[in-house]
């Protein structure tokens, strides 16, 4: 058998070898968005990874909700806020009755006409301006306050979060696609080389099974390779069938010395901490509120009145009022409101530290996993160069198709193993905060 009809034989198995790293590559990238305008005529469209990551960030629908719930929660903490200031009050209120008001005297026994005493004319009016200033209640709007903060600073962990994930499945589509391009560029080129084999072992049984293998195995490649690259049109807002020309960015290894250097970023930069930290911040706010109904409820009165029917009093009045109310008895609510705001503040807290361990875990087997694809990578280009270095030294015809074989899985597995370490990469970087 020639060195092309083994040539052909292996190229099933090289690119077989490499589907599952294609596969690797698309785990958690973000499902393409809908709309995607159709009016661009499909072309070829030149697009670094720095430019895919700020074009999906940019045309992201879920960033767009993310930044407005931030706004919302900012209309929270302004409504809370304003409980502060005390409240104005302006009213008026006209009364006609069908006749004044008042009672008829007679004095005493002496024979005298009764006298009519005005006492309400019969057209009233009552104009008033109020102003209320509650004083245990503003210890609840200070936590009402800290919650609503809390709310805030939750929204804006949520929007970084969903900017991560965005980035790193553009990352991962980006490297994914970059591999399946090399992929299907090498196994096209050894698929032409074996065509021009001789015709009486072309005809062969076994070359004709190993051509139509390698067919299959390209097409296989080819409709992933079509896959990735609308997935990531369908990130990037371009039309679904853009061709895209990908720029190959150089390695970036996270600056990790050891896990425990990983977990440390990990809790200092999750989103998942934070929210669960401020989470445990609005229980505790709900456990001081609990407290403030254990003390008196005092509210301060001031105001103005001018009427015009009531002749007995004046005019124009102005007037002052401290209200001081305290529940002697309502059934035991306090006490089992305070206990379940206590009871909903210790289950924030070990939600708090739950978290973190999971957080820590994953930021462990995030660094054992990128750790571990370094290692393989660097296995499989030594693997690689020696494989090279055989068929260098292959004398016979034999030795020289063998080596050649072994040399085009060695190629097949570094790339396999440059895409599990991007993506192992990529995790790392993102649960690190990087």
């Amino acid at each position: 058998m020639s060195n092309r009809h083994r040539g052909t034989v292996y190229i099933a198995s090289w690119i077989a070898a490499l589907l599952a790293g294609l596969n690797a590559a698309r785990v958690g990238a973000q499902q393409p968005l809908d709309g995607v305008s159709s009016a661009t005529p499909p072309g070829v469209y030149s697009l670094t990874l720095e430019e895919a990551k700020q074009r999906a960030l940019a045309n992201s629908k879920l960033r767009s909700l993310a930044y407005m719930n931030i706004k919302a929660k900012q209309e929270g903490i302004y409504v809370m806020e304003a409980d502060y200031y005390p409240k104005l009050f302006a009213g008026f209120t006209g009364f006609h009755f069908d006749a004044p008001l008042g009672r008829v005297l007679t004095p005493g026994l002496l024979p005298l006409a009764p006298i009519a005493v005005n006492v309400v004319n019969q057209d009233l009016g009552v104009t008033t301006m109020t102003a209320v200033q509650p004083i245990t209640a503003l210890l609840k709007v200070r936590q009402g306050t800290i919650v609503a903060e809390a709310d805030e600073q939750i929204a804006r962990s949520q929007a970084e979060q969903a900017d991560r994930a965005i980035a790193s499945g553009v990352e991962q589509l980006y490297f994914g696609l970059l591999a399946a391009n090399r992929i299907l560029a090498g196994a096209q080129t050894a698929a032409a080389a074996a065509q021009h084999m001789g015709p009486a072992l072309a005809s062969s049984t076994a070359a004709r099974i190993a051509g139509v293998e390698a067919k299959q195995a390209i097409q296989a490649v080819s409709s992933q390779a079509a896959e990735l690259e609308e997935q990531l049109n369908g990130l990037v807002e371009l039309p679904l069938c853009t061709r895209l020309n990908l720029f190959e960015p150089p390695p970036v290894a996270p600056c990790l010395n050891c896990a425990e250097q990983a977990i440390a970023l990990a809790l200092g930069s999750s989103p998942e901490v934070f929210q669960a930290d401020q989470d445990a911040v609005k229980a505790e706010a709900g456990v001081r509120v609990a407290k403030v109904d254990w003390l008196p409820d005092v509210l301060l009165m001031g105001g103005y009145v001018n009427q015009n029917g009531i002749n007995v009093i004046q005019n124009d009045i102005t007037y002052g009022a401290v209200s001081v109310n305290y529940p002697l008895f309502e059934g035991g609510k306090r006490i089992h409101a305070l206990r379940q705001a206590e009871m909903v503040q210790a289950m924030a807290r070990q939600k708090a530290c739950q978290v973190r361990e999971e957080v820590s875990l994953k930021a462990q087997k995030a660094y054992r996993e990128y750790a571990e694809a370094q290692v393989s990578l660097q296995t499989a280009e030594e693997m690689l160069q020696v494989r090279k270095e055989a068929q260098r030294k292959a004398d016979t015809a034999d030795e020289m198709i063998k080596a050649a074989g072994e040399v085009m899985k060695a190629e097949a597995a570094v790339v396999q193993a440059e895409v599990t370490c991007r993506v192992a990469g990529i995790k790392l970087a993102t649960i690190a905060g990087l």
